[in-house]
């Protein structure tokens, strides 16, 4: 091949390049490596040897923060992600543990044919009968409620609304809901249990949901 002159380097005839043992220098329009990392990303480094971003952990994007280029985990979608199901079998309290909720702003619930007799029924972390809950009213005691709770993991709020699909079609009654309790995102378990001594109805399940 043809070489260019170069006076530095003292390539004076065409041929190849061989016997370099010094890399060549950012400023000769080189790399300044010796050898280059597999498969790593090469960012510039001024006048001096040129630096490496590694792939990293598999997934991850390249990413700069407004000086150079790193390798980063994508930020986290907005969503939610499904913890668990709670399975009602006619007792008083019902729980779902071992939740990590560090990533998660809020919890929204999924109540399915829940019946919880009339009474409120409080939302814990400690299976107390404290703080904010759900309340379905006497006259819909006994029936099938559908409906979806929300609870705010930073003011612990909750709301929601539930429908008795047994009084008419697109016919919603809104349930109690309000106040405060004392499940965060440190909570490891979730209890729903029952004022009094009143027991849940059999056959319900709620979907617990983390909104990140």
């Amino acid at each position: 091949m043809t070489m260019i002159l170069d006076g530095t380097l003292g390539i004076t005839a065409t041929g190849s390049l061989t016997g370099l043992t010094t890399p060549i220098t950012a400023a000769q329009g080189g790399t300044g490596a010796a050898t280059l990392t597999a498969n790593n990303v090469l960012l510039g480094n001024g006048t001096s040897a040129v630096t490496f971003v590694a792939p990293s952990t598999s997934g991850n994007l390249l990413t700069s923060n407004g000086t150079t280029w790193a390798s980063t985990a994508p930020a986290a979608a907005g969503g939610m992600t499904l913890l668990g199901t709670i399975t009602i079998t006619g007792s008083n309290s019902v729980s779902l543990g071992s939740l990590t909720l560090t990533s998660y702003k809020a919890l929204f619930m999924s109540i399915i044919n829940i019946d919880n007799g009339g009474v409120r029924s409080y939302i814990s972390s400690s299976n107390v009968q404290s703080g904010g809950g759900i309340m379905i009213p006497t006259a819909m005691s006994g029936s099938p409620i559908y409906g979806t709770l929300w609870l705010d993991l930073a003011s612990g709020s909750v709301g929601g609304a539930f429908s008795d699909p047994n009084v008419g079609s697109n016919y919603t009654r809104f349930a109690w809901a309000g106040g405060f309790t004392n499940v965060s995102t440190s909570t490891t378990t979730i209890y729903f249990r029952n004022e009094g001594a009143s027991n849940y109805g059999s056959g319900a399940s709620i979907k617990i949901f983390g909104v990140a």
